[in-house]
């Protein structure tokens, strides 16, 4: 856990909502992979309609 409390403080993620999956340790990269624990409100402005 405390991986995971230094990771987000790194990218400076501060919201609690952000659960963070799995953690790849490529050579020349490192790839976390997350998702928010509840669905996302559309955008008011495009009221969630791809451009």
């Amino acid at each position: 856990m405390e991986q995971l409390d230094f990771i987000t403080k790194l990218l400076g993620i501060e919201d609690k909502n952000i659960k963070i999956d799995n953690l790849f340790d490529a050579s020349t990269h490192k790839e976390v992979l997350a998702h928010l624990d509840y669905d996302a409100p559309p955008c008011p402005a495009c009221k969630g309609q791809m451009a």
